[in-house]
């Protein structure tokens, strides 16, 4: 009799369990290393495996591998990429988005070159080959506008890029940065990243910034 009734007891409690597994919603999971992040602009993929991105006050999203730091090193700064415009709905960037992402293309990479130049000075060497580290770049979205101030209309864009350093050594990524500039501000944003990164470390700016959830 006893073990009828413990056998009874069970089987309540199983379809007990069962119930409220059917009710009781989901657990939202945090997001993984490789969940694609900023509606879907960044691709972790594109950076390496394993980078728990972080925000700064310059910086959208950065990832510093431990101990690395650009100080005396020889850097390359090459061409970014092909455009690649991601996110939630990239066919509403019309062939004028594109075509501004196209004509700003070509200099970035030698933008950034000058500013980090201006801000290490002796202590970053830019070079166009026997690098120790090189830095690639994408842009991944970009998009036109128009602001109005009184009765006149001003034109201002917004960009959002890729970036990484690479290891010439081992080809792994070592910094990882994802970020978007409005307003025409490219140089300007690059200019204070390169003094900020000068001033604080990669390293630094990585152990103070601030875990991102999407």
């Amino acid at each position: 009799m006893r073990k009828i009734w413990l056998f009874s007891v069970g089987l309540v409690g199983v379809a007990f369990m069962s119930a409220l597994a059917q009710v009781a919603p989901p657990a939202t999971p945090l997001p993984t290393a490789s969940a694609a992040l900023d509606e879907g602009r960044l691709d972790p993929a594109w950076f390496g495996v394993g980078l728990e991105f972080r925000r700064t006050n310059e910086l959208d999203y950065l990832w510093v591998k431990p101990g690395f730091s650009i100080v005396d090193r020889k850097v390359r700064f090459v061409p970014f990429g092909e455009v690649q415009v991601r996110g939630p709905d990239p066919s509403k960037r019309d062939e004028k988005d594109l075509a501004l992402a196209r004509r700003l293309n070509p200099t970035l990479h030698e933008e950034l070159a000058a500013k980090f130049h201006a801000a290490f000075g002796k202590h970053l060497a830019v070079v166009q080959e026997g690098e120790d580290v090189r830095v690639e770049g994408r842009i991944v979205d970009c998009a036109e506008s128009a602001w109005r101030k009184g009765f006149s209309f001003k034109k201002i864009y917004s960009l959002t890029v890729d970036m990484k350093v690479v290891d010439a050594a081992t080809g792994g990524t070592v910094v990882a940065i994802h970020h978007r500039t409005v307003s025409n501000d490219w140089s300007d944003w690059a200019e204070e990243m390169a003094e900020e990164v000068q001033d604080e470390g990669f390293a630094k700016l990585y152990a103070k910034g601030k875990p991102v959830r999407k």
